[in-house]
């Protein structure tokens, strides 16, 4: 529930200019000279890609341990995510409960008329609460934690698009080009377009 309070924007357009600072270095220097490049702000998942490239592991290899260690933080998100799921799904029929002893409650105690509406208001207000709870709490909650793990695969895609890219020596504007495709906006576009503004080499 913490997480789904917290917001962690990914910047892509950034993320493609560092990539394609790395095609140029490693293009006009080597493949060993990225690991001294690397920065302290770089995102751990690139600098892992990075790394890998760097120790001579094959491309296939490489993309294949970095798609593995995504798929695991989905799976990892998605344990988190269902006890929400599960609070959203369960929170009416508790409501439910709540209504039914309610009923029992004035059924139990109809000769005595003073008791009818508090245990009437029991059992209407625990429906209220158990809609209210899965509808305003746990699945919205829900539906956040899963949107953000989405924005996470798909900016953990573009790493592992780029630090191939890097690995396999490919032309930095062709690298932009290919990764310039994520961005959605024509902003973002034109900020990655603009390779040596926004960080020096």
């Amino acid at each position: 529930m913490k997480e789904s309070f917290t917001e962690e924007p990914h910047d892509i357009s950034r993320l493609i200019h560092r990539l394609v600072q790395n095609s140029e270095k490693a293009r006009r220097e080597c493949l060993l000279s990225l690991e001294a490049y690397l920065q302290k702000d770089d995102e751990l998942f690139l600098k892992k890609g990075i790394l890998l490239a760097v120790d001579g592991i094959e491309q296939e290899e490489l993309v294949e341990i970095m798609n593995a260690e995504m798929d695991a933080l989905e799976e990892r998100h998605s344990k988190g995510r269902i006890i929400l799921e599960k609070a959203g799904e369960y929170a009416p029929s508790w409501g439910m409960i709540g209504t039914l002893t309610g009923l029992v409650l004035m059924l139990k105690n109809l000769n005595d008329p003073t008791s009818l509406g508090p245990n009437k208001a029991i059992a209407l207000l625990t429906t209220l609460y158990g809609s209210l709870l899965a509808n305003l709490v746990f699945l919205p909650l829900a539906s956040k934690l899963e949107l953000k793990t989405e924005e996470e695969i798909f900016y953990r895609q573009i790493i592992i698009q780029g630090v191939a890219g890097v690995q396999f020596g490919q032309n930095p504007n062709m690298l932009r080009e290919k990764l310039i495709v994520f961005l959605k906006d024509t902003d973002g576009k034109r900020k990655a377009e603009k390779a040596g503004e926004a960080i020096e080499i």
